[in-house]
């Protein structure tokens, strides 16, 4: 970590209780499962010197990859399950945040219902496209 002024790296599991999203309503814009809630893998890393920014961004990507496989083979992953959006990558695609092409196509024809002005395209963050 010296060798790249890297400060701290801290990764958590937040473990959600089984039935935290059992009366959520059909269609809700970020997918799950009753019973079977998706907990989020939180990776933290500090380091000082933005010359080292390209490695630190590519051993975060590493980082998570490899969780991601020890997870997947021990059944507590699945690579259609959607991403929490807000402990994503910025390179994550809208898709996997909003679990899946249709369910994003659905969501951005609920949107120009909602948002004919467009005003949430002037937000941060992972964009829902406006469906015609």
């Amino acid at each position: 970590m010296v060798a790249h002024s890297g400060r701290q790296v801290l990764i958590e599991v937040w473990p959600f209780q089984s039935g935290l999203f059992d009366t959520s309503p059909p269609g809700a814009a970020w997918p799950h499962n009753t019973g079977h809630p998706i907990m989020p893998v939180i990776a933290s890393f500090l380091w000082e010197n933005e010359d080292e920014d390209a490695f630190w961004l590519s051993q975060i990507n590493e980082s998570l990859s490899t969780i991601f496989k020890v997870a997947s083979s021990h059944g507590l992953a699945q690579s259609e399950w959607p991403r929490y959006l807000n402990t994503s990558l910025e390179t994550t695609p809208v898709e996997l945040i909003y679990g899946g092409k249709e369910n994003v196509e659905r969501l951005g024809r609920v949107r120009a219902v909602w948002d004919k002005d467009d005003v949430m395209s002037l937000t941060g963050g992972f964009k829902i496209p406006l469906m015609k």
